[in-house]
């Protein structure tokens, strides 16, 4: 789910709706603000009583700023490695 930014409040609801849930995953963007405001997410769910059977886990991209931005690059290295490969064809005309 889209957090709308860095707010918790969309997750917080959507975790009082669905008190089953037992893991979150915070995908945010690889750079400072994505690091603190997924720490304060981290800590705001283990310090309320209603969440704190849940384990929360960061993932940033490993390349790019965001998941967007990693996409964009995988998929240019993708169409690279493609150009690449194709092989080579000439046309004769008589």
């Amino acid at each position: 789910m889209s957090l709308g930014g860095t707010s918790h409040v969309a997750l917080t609801s959507f975790l009082e709706r669905h008190p089953e849930i037992r893991r979150v995953t915070l995908y945010m963007d690889h750079d400072l603000a994505g690091f603190v405001n997924a720490r304060k997410i981290k800590t705001m769910l283990h310090e309320d009583k209603r969440f704190r059977h849940i384990r929360v886990s960061v993932n940033p991209p490993r390349m790019g700023k965001d998941y967007n931005e990693k996409l964009l690059l995988v998929r240019e290295q993708l169409q690279t490695s493609q150009h690449q490969r194709r092989p080579k064809e000439a046309a004769v005309s008589i």
